[in-house]
């Protein structure tokens, strides 16, 4: 048997109060901020949300290298042979 588990999520936010299926905002026991949207939930460091978020609103691109080598090995799969076409 398995044993229970203790909820240490503290949440900061729900769509409709005592509604367990409405959209919420968790903070993790860790610092991790939860978002709960549907009934799928992601959870990123708030540094995280905050680059997605940048990334969004300006359009921003990693400038990592990590995250250089990840967007060129894309363009290398998906778009290299067939650039002539663009």
């Amino acid at each position: 048997m398995s044993e229970a588990k203790i909820n240490t999520d503290r949440e900061i936010w729900r769509e409709r109060e005592g509604d367990y299926y409405a959209d919420s905002i968790h903070v993790t026991e860790r610092g991790g901020i939860g978002i709960d949207c549907g009934g799928e939930v992601f959870v990123k460091p708030v540094r995280e949300w905050h680059r997605l978020a940048k990334i969004m609103e300006t359009g921003a691109q990693p400038t990592t290298h990590k995250g250089m080598a990840f967007l060129r090995s894309l363009w290398n799969r998906f778009i290299g042979k067939n650039a002539s076409r663009l």
